[in-house]
């Protein structure tokens, strides 16, 4: 039967152990990681595999005797019990520096355990510490710019005291009749102002300014009368006017003018259609096209007149205007330490009415621009070779594309100013109303008018 290194380990016996051969205790003790060779004579190879079995805790001193070798005598049982002794002892202080390994081994991980510890521990002191420091510095920073806002709150306030005691000594040296307290009631003669007429401005201003002189109403007081009654275009121009000039009469009606001379000129420029464009009939639809005399003009000149007034020009101004716009923005923004609540809810306002009008802008440009760049585009084709570009489907189709970009234009901007302007939304649902009203009150007359012919006939 083969011998098994693994088989005898796992249940090993004294007679198995004393029957076996020498290569099995050969291959035993390499298993074992002995210092055996096949030159050894057995009786070496058995008592050096013994030992370490009796080390392992294999097996006992007493489950069989150990045959030590001496120049080929047998022991006798005095050397074989100092033998055994030896074996024990050996044993002993085996297991004694293997529990001594162990303990040095439990007290170094101990130690290294110890010193992660406290490494760690001064890591997190280090932490708080710089923690601690940068949150002075912070307070510091924190309580310096404090002084500095209260610094400059009190030079704002010495400035403002300085600046109000000029103001009232130069008033009690060169007192102005307008701050001179006056009796008159604007509130009691605002019923006496005529109903503003905004189709015949021109007729309305000197007919107001007689009943103010008949009425000595002091002329400070004409523009608070005078904006009572203003209604439409009127309005919406008094509401655009600064602070200082919405109190000045005169510049109030010197700004109505301006905006009808606009007006005027823009129905100028765009009049000369009636008479340079006609409709003619080809191939049995009816086309718009320049009458022949002015065909170059309407061809030609024409179109970069449209878009230079309706596009170019307006685009340049609102890039413009935007960027003093963004530049006052900004300028503002850098202003540090003037802010009230009050302030703050009138900056907000500001910001989304700036908002608004980026938006505005933004789309126009967008919206806009590619009518005028299409036409240039076929402007500049007109002469190339083929089938020119103005005169092809391509054409055709990215006309419609640009007109309905215009059309998207202005429709945008009319669900834009109703998200964002109130005043905007209360005058379309005012138009709504009234249009409402008047259906509904020309339905009821024609109702009434019904009814009325069915008594006649009755009758």
């Amino acid at each position: 039967m083969v011998f098994s290194v693994n088989e005898f380990l796992k249940s090993p016996t004294v007679q198995e152990f004393e029957s076996l051969k020498k290569d099995d205790l050969i291959g035993l003790g390499l298993h074992l990681k002995l210092d055996v060779k096949s030159s050894m004579r057995k009786h070496e190879i058995r008592n050096i595999v013994a030992k370490e079995l009796l080390a392992k805790e294999i097996f006992s001193s007493y489950d069989f005797p150990v045959e030590p070798v001496s120049s080929g005598t047998k022991m006798s049982k005095f050397e074989f019990e100092l033998e055994k002794l030896k074996i024990q002892l050996q044993f002993e202080k085996e297991e004694k520096e293997r529990q001594f390994q162990i303990e040095r081994e439990e007290k170094e991980r101990q130690f290294e355990k110890e010193e992660k510890e406290r490494q760690f521990q001064t890591e997190r002191e280090e932490k708080e510490r710089q923690f601690e420091k940068e949150e002075k510095i912070r307070q510091f920073e924190r309580e310096k710019e404090e002084r500095e806002k209260q610094e400059r709150m009190h030079e704002k306030e010495l400035q403002f005291e300085l600046e109000k005691l000029k103001l009232e000594k130069s008033a009690k040296e060169n007192p102005v009749p307008s701050l001179v307290k006056s009796e008159f009631d604007a509130a009691k003669n605002i019923r006496l102002v005529p109903k503003f007429q905004e189709k015949s401005v021109d007729k309305y201003f000197p007919h107001f300014e007689k009943i103010a002189a008949n009425l000595k109403w002091p002329r400070d007081f004409w523009p608070t009368l005078l904006q009572s009654v203003l209604i439409g275009k009127a309005a919406e121009v008094y509401s655009a006017l600064s602070i200082a000039e919405s109190s000045d009469y005169d510049k109030m009606k010197r700004t109505w003018p301006y905006i009808a001379c606009g007006i005027v000129v823009l129905c100028l420029i765009n009049g000369h259609l009636f008479w340079t464009v006609s409709v003619y009939i080809h191939d049995g639809r009816k086309e718009c096209s320049a009458v022949q005399p002015f065909a170059p003009f309407i061809h030609d000149i024409w179109p970069w007149i449209d878009a230079s007034l309706y596009t170019f020009i307006p685009s340049s101004i609102i890039v413009v205007l935007d960027i003093l716009m963004i530049r006052s923005f900004v300028k503002e923004k850098n202003i540090i330490g003037r802010y009230t609540s009050a302030k703050l809810r009138r900056n907000g306002q500001s910001n989304r009415l700036l908002i608004m009008l980026f938006a505005v802008s933004i789309l126009f440009v967008l919206l806009t621009l590619p009518l005028p760049a299409l036409l240039i585009a076929a402007h500049f084709d007109k002469h190339t070779e083929g089938q020119r570009f103005g005169h092809s489907s391509d054409f055709l189709l990215a006309n419609r594309i640009v007109e309905l970009l215009m059309y998207l234009h202005h429709s945008v901007n009319f669900f834009l100013y109703c998200a964002t302007g109130k005043k905007f939304r209360s005058s379309v649902k005012r138009v709504f109303g009234k249009l409402c009203c008047c259906t509904r009150n020309h339905h009821h007359h024609h109702q009434t008018n019904i009814q009325k012919q069915i008594h006649i006939e009755e009758d």
